[in-house]
């Protein structure tokens, strides 16, 4: 019974709280590669966890904070500038309205990118979401959308009532470090949602 309570105590853990305002920044070296959240109908907002690995793809210079990118209820849109690795995400919430703005931080890449392009949603309304990229691949961007009348999530890069999509793209070759990482850390399955990859 102790043991068993100790695993619900794991799985019910998350890098943010209801209603509060975060900020998520990688270690040094590292890069977003999964995020996982749920929503909650009561509260109207999500609760978030982020996950970062070291490719070698993403150097500690030239990183920055955004301003914030979206007003409430309104989209979130952005690519990070050419050739710099999502690393970081801010962001806040308001009752009023149920949603969050949101802030991203990016860092210079080690090597150039190409080949980047959209995820496609990753959660539905008021739906579970754990997406993940590929052990060669980068987040470079983010969308995401707000529904007042659906009152869930979609994918407003993590919001109450937004989906989320990430743009993605190969990055680097698979290193010895993206190698061991595909080993120890299995890829969750992925639900349709938004998110630029390299």
């Amino acid at each position: 019974m102790l043991f068993l309570a100790a695993l619900l105590g794991v799985a019910a853990s998350w890098d943010t709280s209801w209603d509060k305002e975060f900020t998520y920044t990688c270690p040094s070296n590292q890069h977003l590669y999964r995020i996982k959240s749920k929503h909650d109908n009561g509260k109207e907002d999500r609760v978030w966890s982020f996950y970062c690995r070291n490719s070698g793809a993403v150097k500690t210079s030239g990183c920055s904070w955004t301003n914030y990118l979206n007003s409430m209820d309104n989209v979130v849109n952005y690519k990070c500038p050419s050739n710099k690795i999502l690393t970081g995400i801010n962001s806040y919430h308001s009752n009023g309205p149920e949603d969050r703005r949101w802030k991203a931080r990016c860092c210079d890449a080690a090597t150039p990118l190409s080949g980047c392009s959209w995820s496609g949603y990753w959660n539905n309304w008021d739906g579970w979401m754990d997406g993940s990229i590929n052990n060669n691949q980068v987040m470079t961007g983010m969308y995401s959308y707000h529904s007042n009348s659906k009152k869930t999530d979609d994918s407003n890069t993590m919001s109450a009532t937004r989906r989320l999509s990430m743009v993605t793209g190969p990055a680097t070759e698979d290193t010895e470090a993206a190698r061991r990482t595909a080993e120890e850390e299995p890829r969750p399955g992925i639900e349709p949602a938004l998110i630029q990859h390299h």
